[in-house]
């Protein structure tokens, strides 16, 4: 395994990092475009700077990432898998998140597009959208927050990190070879029982 840090707020370090991943293996068979950070604020008080960060960790080095493995599977024939993450906010606001799920709803799109170019090649593109998560002990503020986000989710839990890696599986496995161009909700259940109330 390689580790390669990189700074996926400055467009050229997602450049930096495709290259240099890709000069250290012969072949990549699957990217999964993972980053993710937002900002809580009302989107009027976002300045241009907070606006450019959010977008480029969370779209814009993932397209960059996913035009350098695009070419890379393409040139040598590798029927791969690109799998973008997206977020429950594209489908339900996040109060105070208006920047970072306007980016995660391009990934969504960026997902539908790629997936179209890139199926003749076969090469799967799809997207996982991941509801209320774990917080983390130590760096959230609020200790009640998790059992207040499993109240408004049917299975009566807040999401893990195995649940979204699940999905993510699913969709690196030769057996969902025919599915492309998708975003599957883990929430739970939370989108389905929020839309009834």
């Amino acid at each position: 395994t390689h580790g390669i840090a990189a700074d996926l707020a400055r467009v050229e370090e997602a450049h930096r990092l495709a290259t240099a991943t890709l000069a250290r293996v012969e072949r990549l068979d699957i990217l999964v475009n993972n980053a993710g950070m937002s900002i809580a604020q009302p989107f009027w008080e976002a300045t241009d700077d907070e606006v450019e960060t959010q977008l480029n960790v969370n779209w814009r080095s993932p397209f960059v990432l996913g035009q350098h493995v695009a070419k890379h599977m393409m040139a040598q024939g590798i029927r791969g898998r690109i799998v973008n993450i997206s977020t429950v906010g594209v489908h339900a606001a996040h109060p105070d998140r208006l920047v970072y799920n306007a980016a995660k709803a391009a990934i969504e799109a960026m997902t539908s597009n790629m997936a179209h170019e890139l199926a003749p090649h076969g090469i799967r593109v799809n997207a996982v959208a991941p509801g209320n998560m774990v917080e983390r002990p130590g760096v959230d503020a609020d200790p009640d927050a998790n059992a207040r986000y499993a109240r408004q989710i049917p299975v009566g839990r807040v999401g893990r990190a195995e649940d979204i890696a699940a999905a993510v599986r699913f969709f690196c496995l030769p057996e969902s070879d025919f599915t492309t161009g998708q975003t599957l909700l883990v929430d739970g259940g939370m989108i389905g029982y929020l839309r009834e109330t």
